[in-house]
């Protein structure tokens, strides 16, 4: 039998190794409470059923779907800029935000988006990951941001989330069909009034329009390309006998925990703002 502290170090001890085999010199973390099939942003989620997604048997979203996020994002966009000068019931103010800062903030504040949580700090994922009642095993996925990049923008680095260009991204990838596919961005200086961007290390992996679900996408990606997969993509099991152990390792000898990642002040947009009120909105018009 193991303990918290000895399980941790086994995977960090993986995670080693994985990277000293695939040669990879940044690696970036998910940590999942259950074994799911499938990888989706929140938006995708918000879009499809509760039947589809349990049994998704597409891989990309119609033209219809397609708009209908583009109309969201933009409707959520100035939602969050109108309320730029505002102070929250938190203590936080989105004064500050703007540019990439303001998609971060409503992927960190429970807002649907099309980005992928990321980290690359292992505690911040393993207490994700590790948020179950123990009643079933969880995951922990490992990413090669810059290994993504090179099958989809064809360059090995990591894509940072400058200021001033938000606009365009969106542009791009809303109009040209080559760059609607995965990038992994990582916030070079995020705003102070996100604080759980800071707690958490928060990186993210924006998933464009084309596939639904971003592990399809990584699969059909290196098989065509002639790519091992697991150098890409790679996840690790965690027993879960190992999770409640795990937990109370990373709150009492880590200090990481529901307090020190930010997560006290709640999600508190995210029901002024939900997709449910949107196409509400939308359908009054």
């Amino acid at each position: 039998m193991f303990d918290g502290e000895q399980i941790v170090e086994r995977i960090k001890q993986q995670v080693v190794e994985y990277q000293q085999e695939y040669k990879i010199k940044n690696v970036w973390f998910r940590g999942e409470y259950r074994l799911f099939d499938i990888m989706l942003p929140s938006m995708y989620r918000s879009v499809l059923s509760e039947e589809e997604i349990k049994d998704l048997k597409r891989s990309f979203l119609n033209f219809r779907e397609q708009e209908i996020i583009l109309d969201y994002e933009n409707w959520l966009r100035n939602k969050i800029i109108e309320r730029s000068t505002n102070t929250h019931n938190d203590g936080y103010t989105t004064t500050s935000l703007q540019d990439w800062d303001i998609v971060f903030y409503e992927q960190h504040y429970g807002m649907p988006t099309r980005f992928l949580d990321w980290t690359y700090a292992i505690e911040t994922a393993l207490y994700f990951a590790t948020q179950n009642d123990g009643g079933c095993d969880a995951k922990l996925w490992l990413l090669d941001p810059c290994r993504l990049n090179e099958l989809t923008i064809e360059a090995y680095e990591l894509r940072l989330a400058n200021s001033g260009e938000y606009e365009r991204f969106l542009m791009l990838h809303r109009y040209n069909a080559a760059q609607q596919l995965p990038v992994a961005i990582t916030a070079e200086a995020p705003s102070s009034a996100n604080r759980r961007i800071y707690n958490q290390k928060g990186t993210f992996v924006f998933t464009g329009l084309r596939y639904i679900n971003f592990r399809e996408f990584v699969h059909d990606t290196v098989t065509e390309k002639g790519v091992d997969e697991i150098s890409v993509l790679y996840g690790i099991t965690i027993p879960a006998e190992d999770c409640q152990k795990i937990r109370e390792y990373l709150d009492k000898k880590c200090g990481v925990n529901h307090d020190s990642l930010g997560l006290r002040d709640g999600n508190h947009l995210t029901e002024l703002f939900s997709f449910k009120q949107f196409i509400g909105q939308h359908l009054q018009l």
